[in-house]
């Protein structure tokens, strides 16, 4: 019965769920913190038991297909779509490579998550001051160390199956940098915790696609952008279940 299953995710958000996050979240951030003192890969590991940790109270199963498209040690531009904030537990759970998240300036200021995340040297930008973002995204890149980059290319959660369309900023910055774009379709997520809404459903199933990766070094000048947009964005809607964000891939 569809209402006994919502009441009963009611309960389990409510009463398990919401306080294990804030407790594994204080946790995880402050061991973060205090380790990156000594080593940052030390420090990022806190963040893969934090996803890790609550995607089994969640009960979720996640499936990773396109594993071999990912070259171990090579710098990538990671573009992923964005349906849930569970996303980022499983990309931190699961994306399995060192990474730098490209995330909001309010961000910054979100007890334990945020102190960590600005140590760590993950990316902090302003939407509203596009010069400010830029020079993040730049010194960001500086300091990244041959870590990868992840954006969310729609800049917010849809709240619907179609995707939003795409900030440019990735893309010139992966051009810019000559660095390889590498596509990731996230399905199921929103099945889970649906966008703006803060009811969990456990027992969910989600899927992590990884495409073949997008060289950059035919897309440099400012007028071949959209056609990396749209080539990169084809890849990622190609791993989704409703197939309608654009055609397969290109070869």
């Amino acid at each position: 019965m569809p209402w006994l299953w919502s009441v009963a995710s009611r309960i389990y958000t409510w009463l398990f769920f919401i306080p294990l996050f804030a407790l594994a979240t204080a946790v995880a951030g402050a061991t973060s913190w205090l380790l990156s003192f000594v080593s940052l890969r030390a420090a990022d590991v806190c963040g893969v038991a934090w996803g890790r940790v609550m995607l089994a109270a969640a009960l979720v199963r996640v499936r990773v297909h396109g594993r071999e498209n990912v070259v171990p040690g090579r710098q990538y531009v990671v573009m992923c779509n964005h349906r849930s904030n569970f996303d980022v537990l499983i990309l931190y759970a699961r994306l399995g490579m060192r990474f730098l998240w490209v995330m909001k300036m309010e961000l910054r200021k979100a007890p334990f998550l945020g102190p960590a995340c600005a140590r760590l040297g993950h990316i902090f930008i302003d939407r509203k001051d596009r010069s400010q973002a830029v020079q993040a995204l730049r010194e960001g890149l500086d300091r990244a160390s041959g870590s990868s980059l992840l954006f969310f290319p729609e800049g917010t959660r849809s709240s619907t199956t179609e995707m939003l369309p795409f900030k440019k900023g990735g893309f010139v910055l992966a051009a810019d940098a000559g660095l390889p774009i590498l596509p990731m379709s996230l399905k199921g997520s929103e099945r889970v915790l649906a966008a703006r809404s803060l009811m969990v459903r456990p027992l969910g199933r989600v899927e992590i696609t990884f495409h073949p990766a997008v060289e950059t070094s035919a897309f440099r000048d400012a007028a071949s952008r959209e056609p990396l947009i749209e080539a990169v964005r084809a890849r990622i809607a190609s791993g989704l279940e409703d197939g309608r964000q654009g055609s397969a891939p290109p070869r």
